[in-house]
């Protein structure tokens, strides 16, 4: 049998912790900061690589709020999980299961990639890779519709993805329009994420 298990395939590389305090003098947000950097730093990764976020619903400082302050330049992942107590320790695995995906995921663009040369002309093969998709359960991850507007504004074309959007690049790529595209992958991320250093220089305005 085929061991799918992701034990040992991920690993914590960075710790970061602010002092145990009741009045600390500072914001739950700055509380947040602090610990993210602290974290980043003992791992050695700089703040604008980060690329998802993971966190539980009774963590009232939003990801998207950490990411824009971080100066993340493309994030691919969130996650929440309900509720607290053993809930702190989920999203660890949520993390971990990430970055299987990813592994996962590089594996189906080779794949794509191969098969769209094994099998032409006969058969097109071809991958399409959605960003941020806004979906009716968006809220549980980016708490109403301010949150969801704030990372939609993120995103060069001022939104997230709505599903008829995947759905209308799927008939496209079905289509006899798309009769050259094969052994590609065609991202729908809206644009991406715009730079750090554009947010930088509007507030320098």
């Amino acid at each position: 049998m085929t061991d799918i298990s992701i034990s040992g395939r991920a690993a914590i590389a960075g710790l970061g912790a602010t002092e145990f305090s009741k009045n600390s003098g500072r914001t739950e947000l700055r509380l947040a900061m602090e610990a993210t950097l602290a974290a980043l730093a003992d791992a050695g990764i700089d703040p604008s690589e980060v690329e998802g976020f993971s966190s539980y619903t009774m963590d009232k400082v939003p990801e998207y709020e950490i990411a824009r302050l971080l100066g993340c330049r493309n994030v691919k992942f969130f996650s929440t999980v309900p509720h607290g107590g053993g809930a702190a320790c989920a999203p660890i695995l949520h993390a971990a299961m990430t970055v299987a995906t990813g592994a996962a995921k590089a594996g189906v663009l080779s794949l794509a990639s191969s098969l769209a040369v094994e099998w032409a002309p006969r058969v097109r093969v071809l991958a399409i890779s959605p960003g941020l998709v806004q979906t009716e359960q968006s809220h549980l991850h980016y708490g109403d519709d301010a949150g969801v507007a704030a990372v939609g504004a993120t995103i060069p074309a001022g939104r997230m993805a709505k599903p008829q959007d995947i759905a209308d690049a799927c008939v496209y790529a079905g289509s006899p329009m798309a009769a050259y595209f094969a052994g590609t992958n065609l991202l729908l991320h809206g644009g991406g994420e715009r730079p750090a250093f554009l947010a930088a220089a509007n507030t320098g305005t």
